[in-house]
């Protein structure tokens, strides 16, 4: 209202728009600060638990050839 009053009307458009560029920005990098970490501790645990299946299905095979020997 105070814009079109006075006839600066665009110069404050102008000027919103810039602010809220720059929340947005703000906001962006906010979520991707967090988001990263996420997806480091994501991809480690998938890492780990392929890790673990094959030592353990190793293991089982170890585990099989001793119950042949004896046996």
């Amino acid at each position: 209202k105070v814009g079109e009053e006075t006839g600066t009307l665009d110069d404050q458009l102008a000027s919103a728009s810039e602010y809220f560029n720059r929340e947005l920005e703000v906001k962006i990098r906010r979520f991707t600060s967090m988001f990263e970490p996420f997806t480091i501790l994501m991809v480690g645990a998938a890492v780990g638990f392929v890790a673990i299946a094959l030592v353990s299905a190793m293991y089982g095979v170890l585990n099989g050839f001793k119950a042949e020997e004896t046996g």
